[in-house]
C-alpha cells in the first residue's frame, strides 16, 4: 500500500510555485504512465516530449515500471542523450535524515512541533466548513467542522493552531477524533476560534499546527469537558504568543481552490 501524502496536489503547486519555479508539468499517474520502463521514460518523456538539458534528483531517486532506473541509470543516459544529471546528497542532523518517511511518522504521532525542523514550516491542513452537531456552540466554544482531502491527519488528540480566513489570522484550539463523550462514531477535525464571532459555513479554512495539548478524552459530565475546553484555550493562547507562524514566501496566501461536497455554513459541533 502506498503511503499517504504529505500534501494534497493543490498543496503541492502553490508549494513549488512560491519556490519561483516557472513551468510545472503534471503528468497523470495513469495506468500507461505506470507501465513506463525507465528506458521509456527517459527517451519519450523526458528526452523527445520535454527535451530535458538538467536534471536534479535525491540521492536516492527510482522511477520506471518496477523502480527500474536509480540515479546511476539516469546517469549513464545522460551521458548518452547529452543531458546533465545533478545529484543531492542526503540531509541529516545528529545522524538523522531529512526524508518524507520520518516527517509522515512524527504527523502521525502527533509531533506537529517538532516536524517544523524537518519541514522548514508548519504542518498544514486545508479544508471547508461543514455542518455538524452544534454542540460546541451548546458548550460555548462553537466550533467549524473541516472536510478536507488531505490524506495525513494527525493523530487524535487537542492541538494549538493558527486559522487563516480570506485575509485574517486567528489562534485556535482544534481538537481531531471521535469526541468520545458523545459517543461519536466517525472522525472528525474541528475547530474553535479564538476572538472570533460569526459563520464560517462553506468557508475554506487552512490550519497551521504549532503543538499537541493532550490527548482525546471521555469525560464523565459535560461541566468536566468545558472545565478541559477551558484549560485548552489557556494553555493553547500561552503557547500562540510565543510562537512565530513561518511562512513559506508566498504560500500564505491561498484560496481553498478543491470543491468539497455538501459544505455549508456553521458553527459545528
Amino acid at each position: 500500500r502506498a503511503p499517504k501524502l504529505l500534501n494534497t496536489h493543490a498543496e503541492k503547486v502553490r508549494l513549488i510555485e512560491a519556490s519561483h519555479v516557472d513551468v510545472l508539468i503534471c503528468a497523470p499517474f495513469n495506468a500507461e504512465f505506470a507501465a513506463l520502463s525507465a528506458d521509456d521514460f527517459v527517451d519519450k518523456i523526458l528526452v523527445k516530449t520535454i527535451g530535458i538539458k538538467h536534471v536534479i534528483v535525491g540521492y536516492d531517486y527510482t522511477f520506471g515500471r518496477g523502480r527500474g532506473g536509480n540515479v546511476g541509470f539516469l546517469q549513464r543516459k545522460g551521458a548518452e542523450y547529452g543531458f546533465e544529471v545533478e545529484v543531492l546528497d542526503p540531509i541529516a542532523e545528529h545522524n538523522v535524515v531529512y526524508s518524507s518517511s520520518l516527517v509522515r511518522k512524527m504527523i502521525c504521532a502527533g509531533d506537529v512541533a517538532g516536524v517544523v525542523r524537518y519541514l522548514g514550516r508548519q504542518f498544514t491542513l486545508e479544508g471547508v466548513v461543514s455542518h455538524g452537531a452544534k454542540r460546541g456552540k451548546q458548550l460555548g466554544f462553537p466550533t467549524a467542522n473541516l472536510v478536507t482531502d488531505k490524506e495525513l491527519i494527525p493523530i487524535p488528540g487537542v492541538y494549538a493552531v493558527k486559522v487563516k480566513w480570506r485575509e485574517q489570522l486567528f489562534d485556535g484550539v482544534l481538537n481531531i477524533g471521535w469526541n468520545p463523550t458523545f459517543g461519536n462514531q466517525d472522525v472528525t477535525v474541528e475547530v474553535h476560534l479564538l476572538d472570533f464571532e460569526g459563520d464560517l459555513y462553506g468557508e475554506s479554512l487552512r490550519i497551521y499546527f504549532f503543538e499537541r495539548l493532550r490527548n482525546e478524552k471521555r469525560f464523565l459530565s459535560v461541566d468536566e469537558l468545558i472545565r478541559a475546553i477551558q484549560e485548552d484555550v489557556v494553555h493553547a493562547k500561552k503557547i500562540l504568543s510565543t510562537s512565530r507562524l513561518i511562512q513559506f514566501r508566498e504560500y500564505l496566501d491561498f484560496s481553498c481552490d478543491h470543491e468539497y461536497p455538501e459544505s455549508g455554513l456553521g458553527e459545528g459541533e
